[in-house]
């Protein structure tokens, strides 16, 4: 029975932990750079079989993990293959990963991938298959409620009772858990009626159940079914059954039955419904008495446990829970060590408890020297947090928390919070020694000095003495400490100078040498972090670390060493940030290119919803700007291939390859000269051998020569060439289409989208053709594809809009026509509601980019829809405002003359036909 502290974890010594934590970190860094780290390169770092099965464990779940989130399934037998030497390790760790499992089960385990987390996520190293401590723990906010009302402190009671309401207004899980988890999947557990899931977690899990024949709320812990519990796993579930069975006072929870379901164990356990410390305190310091007074209690209650033979070993806030009258409770017992066991069930260097409340002979592992002392320590860190709001020692991961226990003396209360009483800081202090020795005697020991505090009496414990307070002081600040004990051996070496020269000499010698010394280790310090920049490609950050190493030790001739390895170190990072800047340089041509071909392409399509004629300079223009990216110009016009980036991927580098091809294609139509395009055509075929749609563009400049029969030839050839590949049925199709023969362009263009479903044009083109066939919806559906690719490309949004129009103009039409009351009209209300915005989009992406071309006929084409929509003035405003921009083109006047006409203004209307 646990309350949801901090994460408790159990793993091998900190030196392990820390050398697993950075490999892990590397592993998962280099994975998420694309790269594939093989397990088998981090294993031969730990060559200890202890720490190499510590870290097979951790990296194996880590790349399960990864590859179950990239969409794998991988093999069981891939693994088994891969570690033969660790064969029932992998079998043990694949049996608890859930990656495996169907995709449903894994939501509804409300789990990521794996049963068991990594330690990187939640603090220590789980074992496989410990239990989580939310699994098998009552949620410290929970329900928990006994009809029998268990004695204790009336002053406690008083003082500590949660106020009515606060704990279910935070939520119970007796009232979320119902709600999220599938009764249908509850145990069946004889004489009890199961009523609410109360937690659960990887190995363990909580019900409130209500006992048959006592007629009385319980809550019901066991191992959940279908987990392959280690037989540890069931002798700590066995011992904590056992432990709270020995136990019979007031403030300890109380156990009612022991029993098993489908060969699994449970226990039935006292139900406690008010809360725990943890949630009551809630980081707020309480006043001293109080703070006694609650202590009194939970030290009466653990020397009961230790007079029983039990040390908690895991003493801490949310392990303290009240019942409805406010009656505190000690709880789980899960890590409980029976002191007439010789060893537990704990290894020696395993690491158990939660950080902040452990002793130091706990910390370092050492499980035969822990004793009631531990208990006795975690009391003092309990009372410490009740004065100051914040236990004694808080790291920012685990390994900081524990290194802080072994090494560091807690800061005195009263410099936190200067109204705690000097005693109960006394008291706390003691509690919170290094040394059991200079601990309380026992929990008993520690009561009887509360209760002097409470008394007003003269308590038992002492301060510490001024010299060993010094001593603590000095292990705090040691910086400070050994500045002072510097400054006073320079004061002794003054005096000492006056009588001895030569013995001045050796301790300046000795000072320098200490100097240089210092300057090594943070020079040294210095290097790793610039390493670590250059491999997580840092490289500002290495630059600044380096440069200001070496200039720190450029005059030191004793760091030659590091000043070489730092050196070597900062060329590295410099070429790789000049490789970087290269990739980035290829990729921002690689995109030009990509634009500049889209404008070309653009320009030769000439569909813009009017009859305006194309211009072939701004085609020309627009395929040479796109060609300059990746291709030489020479003297003579010709375009010669540039030597293409290496960093570009074998399927970009196609798409130029061919793109330049295209561009050439285009370059020949667009040539004012024929025999200019045959050139490009000639150029053409260096990039992509020659297709149906070059022989077809062929056979068009040499008609534009007056070579009928050359021409005849080059058609001839086109017929006899069968598009085979998507590029071949993409530049047919495109022949087609510029030939206005819009069938058979969209069977081309079919074929390729079935080959290339994100292929732009062919879904671009594809559009336009269904425009020119009047088929808007479908026209619709390909534009839709289109801006899935391409989001800011104005002139998508301007085609949509147009075919919105014809779509809500249909619509219309037939509204108009329909023997019977119909939806028709709201129907074309949508579309033009559609093509509004549509043409909205397109207007403020041309202000960014102005294209005043595609600006007139957007003015025109939403005009006409406008005047459709019995919108007049705004058509007379979109039509005029087209023509400021070009009066010499006749379709804005031609609309405006129309919308004119129907306002009744037949005078202006004329004008617009002679102007």
């Amino acid at each position: 029975m646990r309350g949801t502290g901090p994460a408790d974890d159990e793993c091998g010594s900190l030196a392990e932990l820390e050398h697993v934590v950075k490999c892990c970190d590397r592993y998962e860094a280099a994975w998420r750079e694309g790269r594939r780290p093989r397990i088998e390169d981090y294993l031969a770092e730990a060559p200890e079989p202890k720490r190499a099965a510590l870290l097979l464990r951790e990296l194996l779940a880590l790349e399960l993990e990864l590859r179950s989130r990239g969409g794998e399934q991988p093999e069981p037998q891939e693994y088994r293959e891969r570690f033969p030497g660790h064969v029932e390790l992998v079998n043990r760790i694949l049996n608890e990963a859930d990656s495996f499992a169907p995709h449903d089960q894994r939501v509804q385990d409300q789990r990521t991938c794996y049963a068991r987390p990594s330690f990187r996520r939640v603090g220590f190293s789980l074992p496989s298959g410990a239990p989580t401590r939310q699994a098998e723990a009552y949620p410290t906010t929970g329900s928990y409620h006994d009809q029998q009302t268990l004695a204790g402190s009336d002053q406690t009671k008083r003082e500590f009772s949660p106020p009515k309401g606060s704990f279910a207004q935070k939520g119970s899980f007796a009232q979320t858990s119902a709600q999220e988890i599938d009764k249908a999947e509850w145990p069946e557990v004889a004489g009890y009626d199961i009523l609410a899931e109360l937690g659960h977690g990887g190995m363990g899990v909580v019900y409130q159940a209500r006992q048959h024949q006592l007629k009385r709320l319980v809550a019901l812990k066991m191992i959940r079914a279908g987990l392959h519990a280690r037989p540890e796993d069931l002798d700590r579930f066995r011992l904590e059954a056992e432990a709270i069975a020995r136990l019979h006072h007031a403030n300890i929870v109380q156990i009612y039955n022991i029993g098993a379901v489908a060969g699994l164990p449970f226990v039935a356990l006292e139900l406690l419904e008010g809360g725990s410390l943890a949630d009551w305190l809630a980081g707020t310091p309480q006043p001293g008495r109080q703070a006694a007074e609650l202590m009194v209690t939970l030290a009466r209650a653990m020397h009961a446990a230790h007079q029983a033979g039990i040390v908690h070993r895991d003493l801490k806030p949310s392990n303290v829970l009240f019942d409805r009258d406010g009656t505190p409770k000690i709880v789980d017992f899960g890590l409980a060590k029976h002191l007439e066991v010789p060893y537990g069930h704990t290894e020696t260097g395993q690491i158990m408890g939660t950080p902040s409340y452990m002793a130091p002979e706990q910390a370092r592992g050492q499980t035969r020297e822990i004793g009631p002392a531990v208990d006795v320590y975690a009391l003092g860190a309990i009372l410490y947090e009740m004065l100051t709001g914040r236990p004694p020692f808080k790291g920012t991961t685990p390994p900081e928390t524990v290194w802080q226990v072994l090494h560091e003396e807690p800061v005195p209360p009263s410099r936190l919070l200067s109204r705690v009483p000097r005693d109960l800081e006394t008291i706390c202090l003691k509690c919170l020694a290094k040394e059991p020795p200079k601990r309380y005697a026992g929990a008993a020991a520690l009561a009887d000095d509360l209760r002097r505090y409470l008394a007003g009496r003269t308590i038992l414990a002492r301060r510490t003495p001024a010299w060993e307070r010094g001593l603590k002081w000095a292990r705090r600040r040691p910086t400070t400490a050994t500045l002072l004990g510097l400054g006073l051996a320079a004061v002794l070496g003054l005096v000492g100078a006056a009588l001895q020269f030569d013995h001045h000499a050796r301790n300046l010698e000795r000072l320098e040498s200490r100097r240089v010394t210092a300057l090594r280790m943070e020079s040294v310090d210095a290097l790793f972090k610039g390493r670590d920049a250059l491999a997580q490609k840092d490289w500002t950050d290495g630059q600044l670390i380096l440069s200001k190493l070496l200039t720190k030790i450029e005059a030191e001739p004793r760091l030659a060493d590091l000043r070489a390895r730092a050196a070597e170190t900062l060329d590295q990072i410099n070429r790789g940030l000049a490789d970087q800047q290269a990739r980035e340089a290829d990729r921002a041509r690689y995109r030009q290119f990509l634009q500049r071909r889209n404008e070309a392409l653009l320009q030769e399509t000439r569909f813009t919803g009017l009859d305006l004629p194309g211009s072939l300079e701004a085609t020309r223009k627009a395929a040479q700007a796109a060609l300059e990216v990746f291709a030489q110009a020479g003297p003579d016009g010709a375009w010669t291939p540039r030597p293409l980036p290496p960093s570009l991927t074998p399927q970009e580098r196609a798409e130029v390859t061919e793109g330049c091809h295209v561009l050439l294609l285009i370059l020949a139509e667009a040539m004012p000269q024929a025999d200019q395009g045959l050139k490009a055509l000639d150029e053409a075929v260096q990039w992509h051998p020659a297709t149906r749609a070059y022989h077809l563009r062929r056979a068009a400049c040499l008609a534009r020569l007056g070579d009928m029969a050359g021409a005849e030839r080059e058609r001839g050839t086109a017929e006899s060439l069968p598009p085979v590949t998507a590029f071949d049925q993409f530049l047919t199709g495109q022949e087609r289409y510029e030939h206005g023969r819009w069938d058979e362009a969209l069977r081309h263009f079919d074929a390729v989208l079935r080959r290339q479903p994100d292929h732009f044009w062919a879904q671009c083109l594809a559009a336009i053709c269904f425009l020119q066939l009047q088929r808007p919806l479908e026209a619709k559906a390909s534009l839709n594809a289109c801006l899935n690719q391409e989001r800011d490309f104005a002139w998508l949004y301007l085609l949509r809009g147009f075919a919105s129009g014809q779509v809500g103009s249909i619509f219309a039409r037939a509204d108009g026509v329909a023997a019977q009351p119909s939806n028709l009209l709201g129907k074309a209300e949508d579309h033009f509601v559609a093509a509004e915005e549509d043409y909205a989009r397109a207007l403020e992406l041309l202000e960014r980019k102005p294209v005043a071309e595609l600006r007139y006929v957007l003015l025109v084409n939403r005009g006409l829809l406008r005047w459709q929509h019995r919108d007049l003035d705004r058509a007379v405003a979109d039509l005029q405002e087209a023509i400021r921009l070009d009066a010499d083109l006749y379709q804005a006047h031609a609309g405006l003359a129309q919308v004119l006409q129907q306002q009744g203004r037949q005078d202006e209307a004329v004008a617009q036909f002679t102007q």
